[in-house]
Formats: C-alpha cells, structure tokens, sequence
C-alpha cells in the first residue's frame, strides 16, 4: 500500500502538469526529443491498467482499491488525450494495449459481494468510457478508427447499449416507483406531505412554475 500511495502521487504530479491541455507536457510524456533516452511513461500508465485488468478471471471480485487505482490511471489517460493531443491519441489507440483494458472492463463481470460495490465498478466503466472518448475527440486519423475498429465491433456497442445503459435506465425506474409503507402513521404523513406540496404547487405563480421548471397549462383567460 506505501508503493501504491506513492506511485499515485507522482502519477497525480504528472496529471495536474498536463491539466488545461498542456500539450507539450502531454507529448514529452510519451518521448523526450532532448534525450539520448526516451522514457516512455504513458505506456508505463497503460501496462499497469493491463496489469490490474489483466482478464475477466482477475477483473471478477477486484478489490476496491484497485479498482479506485484503476480508475484514477485512466483518468490519467483521459487528461493526456483530451484537448486533443493527436499524438498520444495515436499511441494509445495504435500502439498500446489500451483499448483492450477498456473492453476488458467494459465487458468483465467485476462486481462481488464482499470484494467490491457497485458504484466502484460503475465508476471505473465511466472513465474507460471517457477514455474511448478522449481518444476519439477531434481525431481524423484513419489509423486510430481503423485500431478501433478491431477491438469494439458493433457487437461490443450492442451489449453496451442492451446489458449496461439499458438495464441501468430500468433499475433507475424500479426505484422511482414508491415502496410500500409498513405502517398506517407511515402512510398517513407522506399522504400529507403530498397534499402540501400540492397545495404549494397550486399558489404558485407563474414566474414560480417557470423557475421550478414546471410545464405551464394555459386554460384560458384564468390563466395569466
């Protein structure tokens, strides 16, 4: 944990040099013109990704703190791509297993009760996707879609939209429908609370409705 709270650091250190789209701290991470040496640190960042995800098998019950690592090296990705920074794009996309680890994330059973939540895994698949995002943003590169193209199939993007937007949009309408209250005086006080909000909403004027967002019914001259 002390190597891993260090490496964290320095890769943080690096993320704020490239924060408002430095470009030229974006490109000298992946080569170093004046260098007898080139130190390729991107790269660096994405094996480590490919470590830590390296198949389903170990991306299933990966615990939270690798996955709050994972998350945080991708949006370290995210920051050396968005702007956009052509070069990295390139790279990452063309010469690095990053769309791999994107896939493998995306795709990978990763939640187990006990190991890890729900929101941690949820959260890691948002930044891969920010990441394909960033990659893409601005690019005209043939390369980079062709690259693209041979890992995320439109089989890949039909399981997104199905098994992960869709099924997320349908849980999120199963909690808005209103629990069961247990008992009468549980019953009785949301009974009332709606009837105040109802009431509030009734003496609302229409500069009020507007301000709330609320649609405006116009019935006529009783209505102003």
């Amino acid at each position: 944990e002390k190597k891993q709270r260090f490496t964290m650091g320095l890769v943080e250190l690096l993320r704020l040099f490239m924060e408002g789209h430095n470009l030229a701290m974006q490109d000298i991470l992946r080569a170093q013109p004046e260098n007898k040496k080139d130190f390729n640190l991107l790269g660096d960042v994405v094996d480590l990704c490919s470590t830590i995800a390296k198949d389903a098998q170990v991306l299933r019950g990966l615990p939270t703190l690798l996955l709050e690592l994972l998350e945080k090296l991708l949006g370290f990705l995210v920051e050396a791509t968005q702007g956009p920074c052509p070069g990295n794009q390139e790279h990452l996309a063309c010469h690095s297993l990053c769309a791999d680890v994107i896939k493998r994330i995306m795709v990978s059973p990763i939640h187990k009760p006990g190991e890890n939540d729900t929101l941690t895994v949820a959260y890691a698949r948002v930044m891969g996707c920010k990441l394909l995002s960033s990659i893409l943003e601005g690019s005209s590169k043939p390369t980079i879609f062709h690259a693209l193209l041979e890992k995320f199939d439109k089989h890949f993007f039909r399981y997104c939209v199905n098994d992960r937007i869709y099924l997320a949009c349908e849980n999120l309408e199963k909690q808005k429908k209103p629990a069961k209250l247990a008992t009468p005086r549980s019953r009785q006080l949301v009974s009332e609370e709606r009837k105040r909000v109802k009431d509030a909403e009734e003496k609302e004027t229409a500069k009020q409705k507007c301000r709330r967002g609320s649609t405006l019914r116009l019935a006529g001259s009783a209505e102003k």
